[in-house]
């Protein structure tokens, strides 16, 4: 990003990949667009002329903010299983999307990165502020979580 850009042409230039990356990685409650726009938002506050890579800091940001919003939807959903049989909206999504869910957000991050868009351990690891062994584990972790859901699963 050139530091030239104004917010509007920084935004446009990165806006589909962490609105993506925010599809993913956010809760299913949660716009990805919102995600973003909050992202953009505390980017803003921070200043644009000290972060050196926009894109980076963008999901690093949803990933804070998802697991923040992670929480409140996990107390939900407790909450709603404990009232009886679950609603409308848990079985839109598909069963493998819905394990998906089940991961923490730096684990699908970790996952959506190396798996979907491809990115080396080193560059995911600089995104979720870790090192490359630590993003390598988590989406070891992710990868090994979803087997064993999917596994569960074909039990029942």
């Amino acid at each position: 990003m050139m530091r030239g850009d104004t917010a509007a042409e920084q935004l446009a230039a990165t806006y589909e990949t962490v609105r993506r990356f925010a599809a993913v990685v956010g809760p299913p409650d949660v716009e990805p667009d919102d995600l973003v726009q909050e992202a953009f938002v505390r980017a803003l506050n921070r200043g644009l002329e000290g972060i050196d890579d926009l894109t980076a800091y963008l999901r690093r940001a949803v990933i804070n903010i998802s697991s923040t919003s992670r929480r409140s939807w996990v107390r939900r959903r407790s909450a709603l299983a404990r009232l009886g049989p679950p609603t409308q909206s848990e079985e839109m999504y598909v069963p493998m999307v819905s394990d998906l869910f089940r991961l923490p957000p730096d684990l699908r991050a970790a996952l959506w990165l190396a798996e979907v868009e491809g990115w080396s351990y080193g560059e995911i690891g600089r995104i979720l502020d870790c090192s490359e062994d630590a993003a390598r584990t988590r989406a070891s972790r992710a990868r090994r979580r979803l087997r064993l859901e999917l596994v569960q699963e074909m039990e029942r």
